[in-house]
């Protein structure tokens, strides 16, 4: 089965955020909109899809690998009516891994593996829409999502070999 890691990032404001919201009621929100979704395909490849389309993807056969996938997959199946094969949740894996106690962030476990932190602009994009940022903000954003794909997958592999 392919592994292939997503990443969406999306429009928020100071008062619209995950911070300030559940999960759920952030996604069903009329104001949710996807700026992009970050993939790591099985073959390393890593590609940035801004205002997603994601039919051509081979999602039956398919284990989708994401940091949080209460978050990640509630978008992919209430606003792409996508159910993949399987779910792989590095967040949740650090629950039972490192217990309650410990941050379960992609920045805090990229740091105790070692890795690059977490890059995503999110000072630079907060409360804009995808199409009113310049060039230079959307290419960080999609950069720093291409990053936290590649995180993602990392921490995975690491935990996966026991390598914790």
């Amino acid at each position: 089965m392919n592994i292939l890691t997503i990443d969406f990032e999306t429009f928020f404001t100071e008062d619209y955020s995950l911070s300030k919201q559940t999960t759920e009621s952030y996604v069903r929100d009329p104001r949710f909109e996807a700026h992009g979704v970050g993939l790591r395909e099985p073959d390393g490849r890593l590609l940035w899809i801004a205002r997603p389309e994601l039919s051509d993807i081979d999602w039956e056969n398919s284990a989708v690998l994401c940091h949080h996938a209460a978050f990640d997959g509630l978008i992919l199946s209430h606003h792409y009516g996508i159910i993949p094969r399987r779910w792989l949740d590095t967040y949740s894996m650090a629950q039972f891994l490192f217990g309650p106690e410990q941050s379960k962030s992609l920045g805090a476990l990229a740091r105790r593996f070692g890795l690059a932190d977490k890059s995503v602009p999110y000072d630079k994009v907060k409360g804009l829409h995808y199409a009113d940022m310049d060039r230079e903000t959307q290419r960080e954003l999609a950069d720093g999502c291409l990053h936290d794909c590649e995180l993602t997958y990392s921490i995975f592999t690491k935990m996966m070999s026991g390598d914790y």
